[in-house]
């Protein structure tokens, strides 16, 4: 019994050998772990939802949805890129996180900078022209106030208007223009 339970045990590992051998023989195609279209949808909805949530148009976001073949939203991902500055983009970003967070306890973040009003607008048009900070008293709420010269679709000398609305640093659009 020990003998024939050696034998197979031998006859497994010479095929597990020879087939070995056989994937990868020079010339062979290399058998790769397929990618499943779990992960790949995960990070092609992180990509929109996230990465360029507040830069992508409508009308890019519907054609990208739209498409279904996974060659399709790769290519189309690079053709986004070649008409939007992505490391610019990337650093606004980083920016937004250290400078418009919101912190529960002065450690934690509890709202990274890219979710805030100001990191929204700050991704999506860059950096204000100025910036003016008003004090709040007992019938108004502290305000930053963002020049910009002209944001498309909104006209010239924009100003946007941000409110302290917890006295916490939370500072949240008012009104966009019309």
């Amino acid at each position: 019994m020990e003998t024939r339970v050696t034998t197979i045990c031998r006859l497994i590992a010479v095929l597990s050998l020879l087939f070995g051998v056989v994937l990868l023989a020079p010339g062979q195609k290399r058998i790769r772990p397929i990618q499943s279209d779990e992960t790949t949808q995960a990070d092609w909805q992180r990509w929109l939802d996230g990465d360029v949530r507040w830069i992508i148009s409508a009308q890019e976001r519907t054609a990208f949805l739209n498409l279904a073949k996974n060659e399709d939203r790769d290519r189309f991902i690079e053709d986004f890129w070649s008409r939007h500055d992505k490391e610019e983009h990337y650093h606004r970003i980083a920016y937004t996180n250290l400078h418009f967070g919101i912190s529960v306890d002065g450690r934690t973040q509890a709202i990274p900078g890219w979710l805030t009003d100001r990191g929204r607008i700050y991704i999506a048009y860059g950096p204000p022209d100025s910036i003016r900070e008003t004090d709040g008293d007992a019938h108004m709420k502290p305000a930053i106030l963002w020049h910009y010269p002209s944001i498309p679709a909104y006209g010239k000398n924009v100003e946007l208007r941000f409110l302290d609305v917890c006295s916490c640093g939370d500072y949240r659009l008012e009104t966009f223009p019309k």
